[in-house]
């Protein structure tokens, strides 16, 4: 799969965020809200981008055009990844540290707003070619991956404003979170499986179930964060309502995955990842849900982690697979082992993160290292894969350094 040069920048560092990640989880030097920054805008945000970017045109049937292919575009977001994950270290001086977060704040505001306005423009361009044969949620797929970057628009919108005051409600800052997750990252999974997990496996879902999937996750991303805003801390009973929404969504992309797999004729192994990653966002939703219902905040990292590594990363690590094929530069084989191995890894981070309900107070923090040690190791194999088939030219380089000290 050839990707060009400007999502190939925003794809590389995604992985080396996510080692970064794994180093400062386990480290502990940073808070929550430094490490969600870095994966969500370090890791996610600039996976989306790279993906999105590269797959706009067989999705859309469009060119697309208005995203800078120069640099300046990926330093931007760089600088957005970076400076936030600093900001909200706890490291600054109060006063730095928000003048810090909100410039990071705006320029990643700026990264979703032109891309956005990229595929706004682009899907008023003449179409390219013949489409194929359509397939029963194709219609869906699309209309929700272009939704999503305006929720991505949203929630960085309201990270600017949270830089400047914590805002009604939870707060502008899980607002924020919460419109980019449920928004645009899980809309963006939800619209792409649609459109590309069929095509894998040779099977379709009916058309209704899609249909019944978008709209609850389309009231769900909506209504969370628009209550975590409206409704009093001490009526945060309230989120759960729209949640129900959520949690519905989950269990209907569930039984999409269920349902294409039981019937496909060209069965693919990461299906089981996919399934997988599905059951974990209904274990993360369930855990958000006893969280607003019964106004217990405490396990909140183990809701966050398991939504984000569990279900976001799962995702996002069988997608990755099937796009780039990491570690094709050796053989099939090794592809497919390194997507076992990374599959374990990031289960096991979750258990990890989970044996915390169970372990003493006095042991959470070694669970938390050895998560973040396994997010290291999965983020330097990931790019260890993946360089040198997004850069033929480093094992190009490499091969002939071998052939001339030979």
């Amino acid at each position: 799969m050839v990707i060009g040069a400007g999502p190939r920048r925003f794809l590389a560092t995604a992985m080396l965020h996510l080692a970064a990640l794994g180093v400062l989880m386990a480290s502990g030097v940073v808070g929550l809200d430094a490490l969600l920054w870095l994966f969500l805008v370090g890791f996610l945000g600039h996976t989306l981008v790279g993906f999105a970017w590269h797959l706009a045109p067989s999705i859309s049937r469009r060119r697309l055009v208005g995203v800078p292919s120069g640099p300046a575009y990926w330093v931007a977001a760089e600088l957005a990844a970076l400076g936030g994950t600093v900001g909200l270290s706890g490291k600054l001086p109060p006063a730095v540290g928000q003048g810090v977060s909100f410039a990071a704040a705006v320029l990643w505001l700026l990264v979703s707003a032109v891309f956005t306005a990229a595929l706004l423009r682009s899907s008023r361009g003449p179409a390219l070619g013949t489409p194929p044969a359509p397939r029963p949620a194709d219609a869906f797929a699309a209309k929700l991956f272009l939704l999503s970057w305006s929720f991505g628009v949203a929630a960085a919108a309201l990270w600017v404003l949270s830089a400047v005051q914590d805002g009604p409600g939870l707060g502008y800052w899980l607002a924020g979170v919460h419109a980019f997750v449920l928004g645009q990252v899980a809309l963006l999974i939800f619209g792409v499986s649609l459109r590309l997990l069929p095509r894998f496996v040779g099977a379709d879902g009916p058309r209704w179930l899609a249909g019944a999937l978008v709209a609850s996750a389309v009231v769900g991303a909506l209504g969370i964060p628009a209550t975590m805003l409206l409704v009093p801390v001490g009526e945060m009973w309230v989120v759960g309502v729209p949640g129900l929404f959520e949690g519905m969504a989950a269990v209907l992309f569930l039984f999409q995955l269920l349902w294409i797999g039981a019937r496909a004729t060209t069965p693919r192994r990461a299906h089981v990842i996919y399934l997988a990653g599905a059951v974990l966002l209904c274990a993360g939703g369930s855990l958000g849900f006893r969280m607003v219902t019964t106004s217990d905040l405490a396990i909140v990292g183990i809701h966050a982690w398991t939504t984000l590594l569990g279900f976001t990363g799962l995702m996002v690590l069988g997608m990755w697979f099937s796009m780039i094929a990491p570690f094709q530069f050796l053989s099939h084989r090794w592809t497919l082992r390194a997507l076992a191995v990374g599959a374990i890894l990031q289960v096991s981070a979750v258990l990890l993160v989970w044996s915390e309900l169970a372990i003493p107070r006095s042991a959470v923090a070694l669970a938390t290292v050895l998560a973040g040690g396994l997010e290291a190791v999965l983020g330097i194999l990931w790019a260890f894969g993946t360089l040198p088939v997004l850069f033929p030219s480093l094992l190009s380089r490499r091969r002939h350094a071998g052939r001339n000290a030979a």
